[in-house]
């Protein structure tokens, strides 16, 4: 798409150099919906490509900087409307998606690093020992599964940041001093949701869980 885009960029600088305004306005549009068609067609929460708005925002501006001293032969007027109108809202619009990719990177970063953290927790007997600490992570994770960051991160690590989380709450309740029974019922349904996502989940975790754990998690079961 930034390749066929760039041909019409490049048909808009022949059609200007010839003396018509108006063809290049036509490549320059046709360049424009390429690259838009690229962006329509990601997925839902996808970031927009930056090789594709890398393309769009270097031709826009360098088009401001063409139309500076246009051939004599186009009509000042022209140059000056597309100028204001075309391309102002062309280098509007890239900005305001480059901002939409820096809060969506910024957003998956604090998701991963939530995941880091809980992952990191059966490693850490003051946190493994500690209701308060357990629940927390289990807080930060819940409060993130609505984010659009984490609706994009791919299967895997969504089934990662459910698990850690039910296995957050199942440990403070256990602290709490829950019966096995209680935890069970309470909470088998977010255990669940994350074997849904990825029935291997738990593989990276039973090698570090205690005995006692692993026998509450084999009662909750899979469904």
């Amino acid at each position: 798409m930034v390749r066929l885009a760039d041909v019409f960029e490049a048909s808009a600088d022949q059609s200007l150099r010839a003396g018509s305004f108006a063809g290049f306005r036509a490549a320059r549009w046709v360049a424009r919906c390429v690259r838009q068609a690229r962006l329509r067609a990601r997925k839902p929460g996808e970031a927009a490509p930056a090789a594709v708005l890398d393309s769009w925002e270097r031709a826009a501006r360098r088009w401001v900087e063409e139309l500076r001293k246009p051939p004599a032969t186009v009509p000042e007027e022209e140059v000056k409307a597309y100028q204001s109108e075309d391309l102002a809202l062309e280098l509007g619009r890239v900005q305001e998606l480059r901002g939409e990719m820096e809060q969506s990177s910024k957003a998956r970063a604090r998701v991963l690093e939530a995941i880091d953290r809980a992952e990191r927790a059966p490693s850490d007997p003051a946190t493994m020992s500690e209701p308060g600490a357990l629940r927390k992570i289990a807080e930060d994770l819940a409060g993130l599964e609505s984010v659009l960051a984490f609706l994009e991160l791919s299967a895997d690590l969504r089934a990662r940041a459910l698990f850690a989380r039910a296995l957050a709450e199942v440990v403070s309740d256990l602290l709490d001093g829950e019966t096995v029974e209680t935890v069970r019922d309470r909470r088998a349904p977010p255990v669940h949701r994350a074997y849904g996502v990825d029935p291997k989940v738990d593989a990276a975790w039973r090698a570090r869980l205690s005995p006692r754990l692993l026998s509450v998690l084999d009662r909750i079961g899979r469904r």
